[in-house]
């Protein structure tokens, strides 16, 4: 399974296409809180979307979870 953190994104959006264009490739998209309308093309599609913080405060690390890869995609800056 590959995460992708930071999905909802137009950079995350082009990368999860790519990633779902590959045979039994399992995808997951972490989105912020409130972003799930965001990736809603991709979650029909069977990608498994969780809304959630990667931050020290939420207590969340890719290392807390068993991915074969992990994206991180960060914010725009504009």
């Amino acid at each position: 399974m590959i995460a992708l953190v930071g999905g909802g994104g137009a950079l995350g959006k082009t990368i999860a296409e790519e990633v779902l264009t590959r045979p039994d490739t399992r995808l997951l998209v972490l989105v912020r809180p409130g972003s799930r309308d965001k990736v809603a093309d991709l979650e029909r599609r069977g990608t498994q979307v969780v809304e959630g913080e990667l931050s020290a405060d939420a207590g969340a690390s890719p290392a807390a979870f068993r991915f074969q890869t992990v994206l991180i995609v960060p914010p725009s800056m504009t």
